[in-house]
């Protein structure tokens, strides 16, 4: 009898585990919610990053404490270990980007997060430092052709952002981590114009830039942010055929037109220009004076400097250049010069 009891009260218990239930509420995904600092190319003619905007990649550390008010004072009394790895974050609608595989919030402790942008580049080793709060880009290529450019920014490590903040819907930045874009690149813009009072007999057929370093190195800590320039080569900014417009004497204004085959394309590693290192080309036919409309003479080209209005003959990195060629003419004009008579003497001719 006592042995039954004893088997009962041991099948009561197993019946009373399988009947148990543990509840478990997984963690939010993890999303940032980005902006530009300044707007340069492609996708970004406003600050909002948005849909269209390239992925970008993103590393995170966690550290098993609560956020501290300041970065530099939390990683000084926390030990942090990396959680994201340069993963890939793409748009997942309403301004907030996820990784393209989900990554979501530890479940306890806290995050940090630094990233840049595009994901995708044509070459370069990509590298953050969260002690210091560098970002370093080595070996990077930028293209020479302006469609395959891209604009190179980064974001510096954010505070750090509690776990239990940001778990089912509760807290603000479970919507998107706010963070901040910088820009790395110099973006040109070139316009052309004529003189009001100049009639159109400026053709301009091609646009193009020599002397542009497309590889070096960037260390955002940097006195100098890049160096190791190297890979000279051209840029065809332009080309096909375009009568300049007159500016408007009223106003002072100048209608240029903007030359460049891929709209905001002309995007830059940050390099010198001063003593001529970098120039602009400008192709050009000039009408005759014929009487005939389509009569132009052979194409000819010009050489500019760059380097008026820049930081001492440098491009820096997030600056805009732009730079309006004014065409003009030099009148074709004759300054004669008429000499005095000259008295030879009287000469008689004798006539029989």
């Amino acid at each position: 009898m006592k042995r039954f009891a004893i088997a009962a009260l041991i099948l009561l218990s197993v019946l009373a585990c399988t009947k148990s239930n543990i509840q478990y509420e997984p963690t939010g995904e993890i999303s940032l919610r980005p902006v530009a600092e300044k707007a340069t190319k492609a996708a970004h003619t406003t600050t909002a990053y948005g849909e269209g905007a390239p992925a970008f990649n993103v590393w995170a550390w966690w550290a098993d404490a609560n956020p501290g008010a300041a970065v530099d004072t939390y990683l000084a009394s926390n030990d942090v270990t990396p959680y994201i790895s340069k993963g890939e974050f793409v748009h997942s609608g309403s301004g907030s980007w996820g990784g393209s595989t989900p990554y979501y919030w530890p479940t306890r402790g806290s995050l940090v997060f630094a990233g840049y942008s595009p994901s995708q580049t044509l070459g370069g080793t990509f590298d953050y430092d969260v002690k210091t709060g560098k970002f370093t880009a080595k070996d990077y290529v930028q293209s020479h052709y302006i469609d395959q450019t891209v604009d190179l920014m980064w974001f510096d490590r954010t505070k750090f952002h509690n776990t239990n903040d940001n778990v089912n819907g509760k807290g603000q930045t479970v919507n998107g981590v706010p963070v901040v874009f910088h820009h790395a690149l110099s973006w040109l813009e070139f316009r052309v114009v004529r003189k009001a009072d100049v009639p159109a007999n400026w053709l301009i057929t091609e646009l193009g830039l020599t002397g542009i370093e497309t590889k070096a190195d960037f260390d955002s800590k940097g006195a100098t942010q890049w160096t190791n320039h190297r890979e000279t080569g051209g840029v065809r900014v332009w080309n096909g055929s375009h009568l300049a417009l007159p500016a408007d004497q009223e106003n002072g204004s100048t209608e240029a037109d903007v030359l460049e085959s891929t709209p905001n394309g002309v995007v830059v590693i940050p390099q010198t220009c001063a003593d001529q290192a970098a120039n602009l080309v400008v192709t050009y036919n000039l009408k005759k004076y014929d009487g005939t409309d389509d009569s132009w003479l052979r194409a000819q080209t010009v050489t500019l400097p760059l380097t008026a209005g820049t930081d001492g003959g440098t491009w820096l990195p997030g600056k805009k250049y732009i730079y309006t060629i004014v065409f003009g003419n030099n009148e074709i004009k004759i300054s004669p010069e008429v000499k005095d008579w000259e008295d030879r003497g009287n000469v008689e001719i004798e006539v029989q």
